[in-house]
C-alpha cells in the first residue's frame, strides 16, 4: 500500500523548544519523481479510468509536498472507487501535512473502516489526532496499531512521544526502548529516548542515546542539538559549540539553533574571563 506517513520529533531542553514537522523533500530525487509523474499523465490519456495512475500521481506528488496536487489525485481515485482506503489514508495525510486535521479526520477514519487490519491506518489517524492535540486518543490508536503488528516500531515510537507530551516518561522510555529493539538501526528511537532521559535529567543516559542516534544518522542535525544541550548541562560548553555548529552545518537556516549558540557562546565567554 502506498500510505505516507511523518514523524514529529519535538525537542525541549532548558527551556528550549524546537519542532521539526514533515522533513524537507529529498531534492535528489525530484528528477526522477517529475518523470514518473510525467508517464502518469501520459498513461491517464489513454486509460483515464485507471485508478492505479491517479493513486500513483498522488503519491509521488505527496513525496514533492505537493499536497494540493496530492488531494486533487487522490480524490480522482475515489471517484473512480470509493472502497480504495489508500485513497483516503493518502489524502488524509496530505490534509495533515496542510495542517488541516480537522479535514484529515474524516479520511483516515474512512480508510480505518474500509481496512480495519491495516495497522498504518491507525498509526495515520493517530498523527493526525496527536498533531491537534488529542494525545490520549493518539495513544489509543497507537494500541490497536500495535495489537495488529506486535514488531512496528513506527507505532512503539509514535506512543512514546505521545506519553512523553503527557509527562508520562518512564511509559515513553519503555516504548522507546521497544522501539529501538523492533528496529536496532531506528534514529528516531533513539534520539526520541535521549530527550525522556533529558526531561528526567538523566544526562549520561540521555548523552548515549544522542551518540547511538549520530552514529546511526550522522545527518540528523537535532540528534547534534540535543547533545550540545546535554554538554551544556555538563558545562562542556567548548563541546556544545562544536556540536551546534556541526548542527548548523546540516540546517544553516535555523535561527533558534543559532539563539542556542549565542547563548552557550555567551557562557563560555564568561566562564574564560572567570578563569583569567
Amino acid at each position: 500500500m502506498n500510505h505516507l506517513f511523518i514523524l514529529t520529533i519535538f525537542l525541549s531542553l532548558g527551556g528550549t523548544a524546537i519542532a521539526q514537522g514533515p522533513p524537507p523533500p529529498d531534492t535528489t530525487r525530484y528528477p526522477y519523481l517529475r518523470n514518473r509523474i510525467r508517464e502518469e499523465i501520459q498513461l491517464l490519456r489513454f486509460d483515464s479510468n485507471n485508478i492505479k495512475h491517479y493513486l500513483a500521481l498522488g503519491y509521488y506528488r505527496m513525496q514533492m509536498q505537493d499536497y494540493a496536487a496530492s488531494i486533487d489525485d487522490n480524490t480522482h481515485a475515489i471517484l473512480l472507487d470509493s472502497t480504495n482506503s489508500d485513497a483516503y489514508s493518502n489524502r488524509g495525510m496530505a490534509r495533515c501535512f496542510m495542517k488541516k486535521y480537522r479535514e484529515a479526520m474524516p479520511d483516515l477514519t474512512k480508510a480505518i473502516q474500509l481496512d480495519p487490519t491495516d495497522p498504518m491506518g491507525y498509526l495515520n489517524r493517530a498523527y493526525a489526532e496527536t498533531e491537534s492535540g488529542n494525545d490520549r486518543k493518539g495513544i489509543a490508536d497507537l494500541d490497536t496499531a500495535i495489537k495488529l503488528k506486535p514488531d512496528y516500531a513506527k507505532a512503539y515510537c509514535n506512543r512514546g512521544m505521545a506519553k512523553r507530551r503527557l509527562q508520562l516518561f518512564q511509559a515513553a522510555i519503555q516504548d522507546f526502548s521497544q522501539a529501538a529493539r523492533c528496529n536496532l538501526a531506528y534514529t528516531e528511537a533513539y534520539y526520541n529516548r535521549a530527550m525522556t532521559y533529558a526531561d528526567l535529567n538523566d544526562w549520561n543516559a540521555a548523552l548515549a542515546d544522542f551518540n547511538k542516534a549520530i552514529e546511526l544518522n550522522p545527518d540528523f542535525p537535532f540528534s547534534y542539538t540535543g547533545r550540545a544541550l546535554v554538554k551544556e548541562a555538563f558545562k562542556d560548553y567548548s563541546g556544545a559549540l562544536e556540536d551546534l555548529n556541526k548542527s548548523l552545518g546540516i540546517d544553516p537556516n535555523n535561527a533558534e539553533v543559532s539563539g542556542i549558540r549565542a547563548r552557550i557562546a555567551q557562557k563560555l565567554q564568561t566562564e574564560t574571563k572567570n578563569h583569567q
